[in-house]
């Protein structure tokens, strides 16, 4: 029996410092007792949401003053099940059962995670049990062995996102590992430990910085192993950390600078630096033995052994020394010299054997000038025996995925050798039986759905099922299926890493470029929930205010008002409007909100989605709103004063202002619920769900939906309209919906998951070989699409409504595809780049438009202008966006809005350069034009000619964070602030 809610706070902290999970994602299912979460959070590892039968105004509100909000959360909740994924939580702290099932509590806990739960005067600790089918990562390479082929068969084809985190926390360069339900990167000389199953930080440490080891680019320098992760730290001196903490446990005295960290299977730790190998017990840090060794490289180790190469022609050397030494003893078991050995970069061992990946001689430009010379050297691979470092065979025009067949890439699987192959369509698989490594004895095709399998700087990784590589395609190793849902796709990757299968589940991290429209950052992807899903369902709650609005008030018809982001339904960021005739700061407010500068809130202030601490403002009915996106927590301002009228806090972040209708602010909330709340007092109408179920996932250091809705909704022609999702090929698809404001009813809602990788582009974009299609099937190889968002708030298209590049019929939600589309339409016959705000995680920037009329305002950041196009009605438009080619990259036409100055401007002003010429703000009012540069700097130039009329300095402005009323702009401020500009 769970205890109930007298149970003592300090029973129940004591009960949490007790456990051995440390921090991650810690669920109270209790009540809301403010003072309880609070104080399991202040160590700074845990984030915590409460689950609480009753209200929880009160705790929000106490966090708040906190400076908690965000990392301490609440919701009132009495189903029978729990609003989280499968395998999310670290901590399940059971205060009130309430009818919920055990099988329903490990459920949502990660394995390896514990839930505790008060029995009588006793606590009962239950670690939920690792599947034996699951696998980890704990080195580079998956093991000592180097064969990058993972034993677990849980992960699959990915159909979910388990987390998402930014890009700019670990970078693209960085090595993960993983061992007993956590992550440990090592990325810029620091090693960073999170939980495995939802992404939150636990600590960092710093390491001894790389470019001291005398290595340019950083290696694999990181091992883990149950509650111990080894490093060289940054004193110089190479210890055991624990794991949970980051706190040492052990040193490793007279370890030197090891360039090579290594654990095996008997728990040897392998150290090698330029000068010898170490080999120590890992438990009690006792030197096992030493040996000589010469800047080392291609260090495996199997069957008892360790095999390391001396010599490399990248230094000079003309061979190179191949050596296996006993593992325990460190005694010399035999030595071999081979020309080829100097120009091995990897290997892998299996079956008593070891495979080398050989790379072309570091002369090769001279030494390939004669042909018998290069017919000699050009393989890639050599299979050696381990027991006698006998060679065995050359293998010799072996396939690789590798963007410039810079690497090649062999493993042992099921006692086989498999490489990669060319075959007639494209790339596959060749298979080696031991007995003969002379030629494959099959060969098939794989990596072949939908991608012609080139060009990726990453190589493949296997499982004991499924080969991996490109973007997310999987080749069924026994059946031969050909699977891809792509996502995301691996990362261009120093250390050969672009997926790490772990977990269940599949590892990737940022990318600097884009093959298709997807997402981005250090994302876990996941197949299939494995649990029951609940129905897809859509209910309506109502609140105090249903009915209850002021259907006079203030709106969408306001001419006078700012009702909605972007102002109106194009989201045209302009409004006929007087513009002010000064820059004066009417009134300043600052908003009180979380601390950005340390622990998870750092994290926060990179989110792709939110346009900072603030959103952009909307103004109608005398009144200011914004979000506060990371406190969840909408707000509204008396426009006259900036004085707080009243604020309400929702179940997840905000990511967008509301849209005012008729006495109603609406928003979406990436709980992925709709809510909307009388405009006067801020007390609920109404809310809705979008996303299909209640399971919520981890998005930038806080628990959402894994369908969130975007905050912004659209007001059309007395509709509503929201976008709710990451990526069309993510939990199920995109979710657009209608809804009529006033009530909430649904009109229709519709599934966007298609973004046209199935179907080739039209003419003339469709490049592919019409005489040989199955070498080139797939377009999106050969065409990078710019500006091609994978989602994005919902915009009058036309008559349409369009989400990215997909159109819904506004009346009937018919969905058309429009993937050559770049640009969108206005009333009056504007064509507006579909980039013209910010929004979602897309790697290239684009920066802002505003349109007034048939003008439209925008930068050609290459070449550094604003400038304004004047659209004919009628005139002919080319209205495709689809790659930046060659040329016109050289011309600086890199964005859709470089077409349109490229088409002809009105006029056109020099910016400060590329930089300034990606404004924070754009709005254009009635003959003038309001421009925010990314410094602070705020302009207002004449709409006839782009001259500069007035100027004033504030901090950068939040993105898209500025609205016109009647003379006066009203803004919001990177640093969460709310200013009113105009005259005094």
């Amino acid at each position: 029996m769970a205890a109930d809610a007298a149970t003592p706070s300090a029973e129940v902290l004591a009960a949490v410092a007790q456990s051995p999970i440390k921090g991650g994602l810690c669920v109270v299912l209790g009540p809301a007792d403010a003072a309880l979460a609070r104080e399991i959070a202040r160590p700074g590892s845990f984030a915590v949401h409460v689950l609480a039968a009753g209200d929880v105004t009160a705790a929000r509100e106490a966090w708040h003053a906190a400076r908690l909000s965000g990392r301490v959360t609440a919701e009132t909740w009495s189903a029978k099940h729990l609003p989280f994924m499968d395998d999310l939580v670290s901590l399940l702290v059971v205060l009130e059962r309430r009818g919920v099932e055990e099988a329903e509590l490990l459920r949502v806990a990660r394995p390896g995670g514990e839930l505790l739960e008060r029995e009588g005067q006793a606590w009962k600790r239950t670690i939920k049990p690792r599947p034996e089918t699951m696998d980890e990562w704990s080195q580079w390479r998956h093991g000592p062995d180097r064969n990058s082929v993972s034993r677990d068969s849980l992960v699959d084809v990915p159909k979910r996102v388990q987390w998402l985190f930014s890009s700019s926390v670990v970078l693209e360069a960085a090595d993960m590992v993983t061992a007993n339900g956590r992550v440990f990167i090592q990325d810029r000389d620091t090693l960073l430990a999170r939980d495995a199953f939802n992404g939150l930080p636990l600590w960092k440490a710093a390491l001894f910085p790389h470019k001291e080891l005398g290595i340019a680019k950083p290696p694999a320098l990181v091992v883990a192993k149950g509650e111990r992760v080894f490093g060289l730290l940054a004193g110089g001196r190479f210890h055991a950390l624990d794991a949970a903490t980051g706190r040492p446990v052990l040193e490793f005295a007279d370890a030197g600078k090891p360039s090579t960290v290594m654990l095996l299977e008997d728990g040897v730790l392998l150290l090698g630096d330029d000068e010898a190998l170490r080999a120590y017990d890992a438990g009690t840090a006792r030197l096992l033995w030493r040996e000589t060794a010469a800047r080392a490289h291609t260090i495996v180790a199997g069957g008892g052994a360790v095999y390391y190469i001396e010599g490399n022609d990248r230094e000079g050397a003309k061979a190179g020394d191949l050596s296996a030494r006993d593992a325990l003893t460190g005694k010399l078991v035999w030595k071999k010299t081979y020309d080829w050995a100097r120009r091995a970069d990897l290997a892998s061992y299996g079956e008593s054997r070891i495979v080398f990946e050989v790379r072309r001689p570091a002369d090769w430009k001279e030494t390939w000038l004669e042909a018998a010379r290069k017919k000699a050297d050009n393989f890639q691979l050599v299979v050696v025996d381990a027991k006698t470092g006998a060679e065995e065979q050359r293998l010799f025009g072996v396939g690789s995925t590798a963007r410039h067949g810079e690497f090649t890439t062999a493993f042992w699987h099921k006692g086989q050798l498999l490489t990669e192959a060319r075959t007639p369509k494209g790339f596959g698989i060749a298979q080696y039986n031991t007995a003969d490594f002379s030629k494959p004895f099959d060969v098939f095709q794989a990596n072949y759905g939908g991608d012609r399998g080139w060009g990726h700087c990453y190589p493949p990784v296997l499982t004991e099922k499924f080969y991996i590589n490109g973007q997310l395609h999987f080749t069924d190793l026994y059946t031969r299926t050909q699977t891809v849902n792509a996502i995301t796709r691996g990362a261009c990757h120093i250390l050969r890493t672009g997926y790490v299968p772990a977990n269940g589940m599949l590892y990737t991290f940022p990318k600097h470029c884009v093959c298709f429209p997807m997402l981005n950052g250090n994302i876990a992807l996941a197949p299939a929930t494995r649990s029951a899903v609940p129905p897809e369902s859509h209910p309506l709650e109502r609140g105090p205010a249903f009915g209850a609005a002021d259907a006079g008030a203030s709106g969408a018809d306001d001419a006078e008002a700012w009702p909605m982001f972007r102002h109106d339904e194009f989201r045209s960021a302009g409004a006929d409007v007087a513009a002010p005739t000064a820059l004066d700061v009417r009134w300043s407010t600052e908003i009180a909100g979380p601390d950005y500068r340390s622990g998870i809130g750092a994290e926060w202030a990179d989110n792709p989605w939110t346009a900072g601490p603030l959103s952009a403002p909307v103004v109608a009915g005398g009144r200011v709103f914004v979000a506060q996106s990371d406190t969840h927590r909408l707000l509204a301002l008396d426009a006259a004063t900036g004085k707080e009228r009243w604020h309400f806090t929702a179940g997840g972040r905000l990511d967008g202002p509301p849209a005012v209708h008729r006495g109603l602010a609406i928003f979406g909330c990436r709980d992925g619920w709709v809510y909307a709340l009388r405009a006067a007092d801020g007390v609920l109408a109404w809310r809705r769900r979008i996303a299909p179920d209640d399971r919520r996932i981890s998005t930038y250091g806080q628990i959402e939906s894994a369908t969130p809705c975007a905050g912004a909704v659209l007001l059309s022609r007395g509709l509503a309209y929201v976008s709710a999702g990451l990526h069309p090929n993510s939990d199920g698809g995109v979710r657009v919906a209608c809804l009529r404001p006033e009530d909430g009813e649904l009109v229709w809602l519709k599934k966007f998951d298609d973004l046209g990788f199935d179907s080739p582009w039209p003419e003339p974009f469709d490049p592919r070989v019409k005489d040989k299609p199955g070498l080139a099937s797939d377009p999106w190889r050969t065409i990078r699409p710019s500006e091609y968002r994978h989602f994005d708030l919902p915009v009058r298209d036309g008559d349409a409504i369009a989400v990215s590049r997909c159109t819904f019929d506004a009346q009937s939600g018919a969905v058309e595809l429009r993937k050559t589309s770049g640009y969108y339409t206005t009333a009056a016959g504007a064509k507006v780049p579909r980039t013209a705000w910010r929004y979602t995680d897309v790697q290239s920037r684009s920066p802002l438009a505003a349109s007034l009329g048939a003008s439209v305002f925008s930068t050609s950041p290459r070449q550094a202008v604003f400038f304004r196009v004047d659209f004919v009605p009628g005139a002919k438009f080319d209205g495709n966006w689809v790659e930046v080619k060659h040329e016109q990259f050289k011309a600086g036409l890199t964005h859709a809005s470089s077409k349109l100055f490229a088409g002809g401007a009105k006029w056109s002003v020099a910016t400060a350069g590329e930089t300034a010429s990606y404004p924070r703000a754009l709005v254009a009012l009635r003959a003038r034009v309001f421009f925010a540069e990314p410094g602070g700097t705020v302009t207002l130039r004449d709409a006839a000619d782009g001259k500069e009329l007035l100027r004033t300095k504030l901090e950068p402005l939040a993105w898209d964070g500025a609205a016109a009323v009647s003379g006066r702009i009203i803004a919001t401020t990177s640093t969460g602030r709310v200013v009113c500009l105009g005259a005094r």
